[in-house]
Order: C-alpha cells, then sequence, then structure tokens
C-alpha cells in the first residue's frame, strides 16, 4: 500500500497537508495558533454555507468551504515559528542540499575598504 500512495504524497497539497499536521502536534507552535485548522474544519461541517445561503448556487457553498480550509492552513504555516516550520519542511521534502552537490568553502577578503586596512581574511560571517 505504501508504493500506492507515494506519488499521491509528493504531491505539492499532499506535502502541504503532512507540513499542517506534522506542525499541529509540535508542541513549539503555539496553542490559539493550532486553534485555527479545528475551526475552519468545523466550519466544513456547519450546516449553514454562507454563500449558498445568499446566494442560492448549491455548488458555492463546497466552494467557500474549501477557501476556509485553504485560507486557515495557509495562515497557519505563516504564522508558525518559521524555524519550526523550516524544520519540518526540510523533514517533509528533504534538505535544498542533494547528495553529490558541491559546497565550496572558502575566506574572502574585502579589497576596497575605505579606511585602507585589508586586516585578515574573514571567513563568511
Amino acid at each position: 500500500m505504501g508504493r500506492i500512495l507515494q506519488p499521491i504524497k509528493n504531491l505539492p497539497p499532499a506535502r502541504n497537508i503532512r507540513l499542517v499536521w506534522r506542525l499541529l502536534w509540535d508542541r513549539r507552535v503555539p496553542i490559539m495558533l493550532k486553534m485555527a485548522i479545528p475551526m475552519s474544519l468545523t466550519y466544513l461541517i456547519w450546516p449553514i454555507d454562507f454563500l449558498r445561503d445568499r446566494l442560492g448556487i448549491p455548488v458555492l457553498g463546497q466552494i467557500d468551504d474549501f477557501i476556509v480550509l485553504a485560507l486557515a492552513s495557509i495562515i497557519f504555516v505563516r504564522l508558525a515559528p518559521p524555524l519550526v516550520v523550516r524544520e519540518h519542511r526540510e523533514a517533509i521534502w528533504g534538505s535544498s542540499l542533494k547528495e553529490g552537490d558541491k559546497v565550496t568553502e572558502g575566506e574572502y577578503r574585502i579589497l576596497n575598504d575605505d579606511d585602507g586596512d585589508h586586516g585578515p581574511a574573514r571567513n563568511g560571517s
């Protein structure tokens, strides 16, 4: 079954769902922020759909459910602590460096410094 679902797990929406799921269970994400997702899910099962009820078009009621859930997920990820989001994204998507990528480490020196002092070589920071 895992091999059958593997292509689905790599699709962007599935990855984003996994990201939201992992963030919901991470203790470093504030509980008040986590409430956005259950509240949007509650809206999905709520018997009143604002668009369908106001405009009389049944399909619009389902679209607004999807929009509320999508917006809640986007806001949840954007407001979650950036380091926590990055950690979970790397765990899901993998590191930005792949096996075989070349990394060159080195030192640099600023040659056109105003005071003319070129000082010792600096390393990246």
